[in-house]
């Protein structure tokens, strides 16, 4: 116990350390949000964040450093000291990258730095220079706050402050981001593409029945032409849209195929589709938008890349509708969507069909099966429109991977 007891103080000395940071910590991560205010539901609920979620994950890596490497205090120490320095290092420049470009300096990005060195992102000598000066700044503020954490009395006191309040902090925070993220209440669910790393709890079981009992959650409200939360705006401008009377409204129908890939267009694997193809026009340069449901469904409506899916997703309430589904409703077009698979549980309903019903329940006890269904369900709104000589557009999100063999 006293062998324990000795190493224990510089664990308590660390997360000491980890408590002093705090408040450096709060502005670094401030720097991710634009036009939050800190009185605000919103920025309570970064401020909870910031030390529910962040502190918290370096108070458990600290954690772990301890019982890997405990029985060294001073690695241990030493280790510690580095791994607060180079996060609090990472937020401040992940901060001014996201600030400019929009994107967090992640994984991606640190490979392509190994591979193709500074200049292939732009990075001169200035900017290194101007790094290096910040990490050995806040190396210095590091190795200060650990010898004022040597100074401090009852150290233990501020290791159990610090876990109880990064842990209620840690529940507060997702049960406000789990019910925000149902009910699409923009000033919290927003907040989740703009934060580094950041995974929040997005469903629960119980979520519906106790959502009604925070009565500051909400779903916000569309207001102007272009919805914006923070650095996010759609669309830029409005794009007015409106068929003169008179003229000619086509009829459209959208096929998605799930996990279906282009060289699966072949006599071999796909003879009916590929004989289709032949009397078609095939369109051969066109890339992936992503390997996803989200990712393949979000960018044939919206135009723009997958990457904006998330804020998007986060925004959806203010957002409404894509611009292509708005136009088509001011031009009195009728809506057959349907869908072998789970749009509102992925957020598609709500980001691309809000206030359109979209069919997900078919008969079949297969995929194939389900598929035929929704396939006679989708021919029978088609004649039923065809009949009022009403214009319509329909979608269909086919699950199965038999394309060929099981529809003429």
């Amino acid at each position: 116990f006293a062998w324990f007891h000795r190493r224990a103080r510089f664990y308590s000395q660390v997360v000491v350390v980890l408590c002093l940071n705090v408040p450096f910590l709060f502005v670094a991560l401030s720097r991710y949000l634009s036009g939050v205010s800190w009185a605000s539901v919103g920025g309570f609920y970064a401020g909870l964040v910031f030390l529910g979620y962040y502190a918290l994950i370096l108070l458990v890596v600290i954690t772990c450093l301890f019982l890997i490497t405990g029985a060294w205090p001073r690695l241990f120490v030493a280790a510690s000291g580095v791994l607060i320095t180079l996060v609090l290092c990472y937020f401040v420049v992940d901060g001014v990258v996201y600030r400019i470009l929009k994107n967090h300096v992640d994984a991606f990005w640190l490979v392509y730095l190994a591979r193709t060195g500074f200049e292939g992102l732009g990075v001169g000598v200035p900017q290194i220079a101007l790094g290096v000066a910040l990490l050995a700044g806040i190396a210095a503020l590091e190795w200060w706050l650990f010898r004022l954490a040597a100074q401090v009395q009852a150290p233990r006191r501020w290791v159990i402050g610090q876990a109880v309040a990064c842990l209620l902090a840690y529940g507060t925070s997702q049960t406000l981001h789990l019910m925000a993220y149902g009910a699409n209440d923009a000033r919290i669910a927003a907040l989740t593409p703009q934060l580094p790393f950041y995974f929040p709890i997005v469903s629960h079981k119980h979520a519906e029945k106790y959502r009604d009992q925070l009565p500051m959650i909400g779903e916000a409200s569309a207001s102007g032409s272009g919805a914006e939360a923070g650095d996010f705006r759609y669309p830029l401008h409005e794009v007015p849209c409106k068929i003169p009377d008179g003229h000619r409204r086509p009829n459209v129908v959208i096929l998605l195929l799930e996990s279906w890939r282009t060289d699966a267009l072949d006599p071999v694997v796909s003879p009916r589709m590929n004989a289709f193809s032949q009397r078609a026009s095939r369109f051969m340069n066109h890339f992936s938008s992503g390997n996803s449901t989200p990712a393949g469904v979000f960018p044939v409506f919206y135009g723009i890349h997958s990457t904006y899916w998330a804020a998007v997703k986060a925004n959806n309430a203010v957002v409404h509708n894509p611009v292509l589904i708005d136009a088509l409703e001011a031009n009195g077009y009728s809506f057959g969507i349907y869908a072998n698979s789970h749009f509102e549980r992925h957020k598609i309903k709500d980001a691309v069909f809000r206030g359109i019903e979209v069919h997900e329940s078919f008969e079949g006890s297969t995929d194939d099966a389900r598929d035929r269904d929704m396939t006679e369900q989708m021919f029978h709104f088609m004649e039923r429109q065809k009949a009022t000589g009403k214009p319509f557009m329909t979608f269909a999100f086919y699950k199965s991977t038999h394309y060929s063999y099981n529809y003429p």
